[in-house]
């Protein structure tokens, strides 16, 4: 899509939801929006790291040092945190196009234990969203393809592969990749 990698967050936002996203930093704009994941308005501060992000189940964590910029790890004693190398408005938009894909659109289609060759179908038919690979769920890629997004989940072999769209219009393109959609499709729900 032109001009992908000049849209703000904010940009993106209004975009995935149909309307105007709020005014602010990337973390204003997308921290109140989480409902799947937890976003820490608090300055939570372990090591260096101010915690941002806590996942649903307390499993893996999301934060800023002022030393590794941006970083992410397992929520175990003793696990050291990764820098996730994203600039504050990719991390960001990370969080907000894993909250649409898992909270907010209402077309969606998923698969689950599938060949790399199944997500490189869907990596082929969209372009990838500007930010980088995360370690979870599995070494996670999110893509995009207009109004709607793609996450495709790498680990030990196979792959998780979710579609989300705003309405199944905007997923009309998914329906001609011939996949089986072995978890959840909007369409049978």
């Amino acid at each position: 899509m032109p001009g992908s990698a000049s849209r703000s967050v904010a940009g993106w936002v209004a975009l995935w939801s149909g309307g105007a996203a709020r005014a602010g930093t990337p973390e204003e704009i997308i921290g109140p929006l989480l409902t799947f994941n937890h976003w820490r308005r608090t300055a939570d501060i372990e090591d260096d790291v101010r915690i941002l992000v806590v996942e649903q189940q307390a499993v893996w964590m999301w934060g800023h040092s002022p030393i590794q910029g941006f970083v992410e790890r397992e929520n175990k004693h003793g696990v050291s945190w990764r820098p996730t190398m994203e600039t504050e408005s990719e991390f960001w938009l990370h969080h907000a196009a894993f909250e649409f894909l898992s909270s907010r659109f209402t077309a969606y289609r998923s698969t689950n234990d599938v060949p790399a060759s199944i997500a490189e179908i869907v990596e082929h038919a969209t372009d990838p969203l500007p930010c980088r690979a995360w370690t979870w769920p599995g070494r996670q890629h999110m893509r995009y393809r207009g109004r709607s997004l793609a996450m495709i989940c790498e680990d030990e072999g196979y792959c998780y592969v979710q579609l989300g769209a705003p309405s199944e219009d905007d997923l009309d393109w998914a329906d001609s990749l011939d996949i089986g959609w072995n978890e959840s499709d909007s369409r049978q729900e």
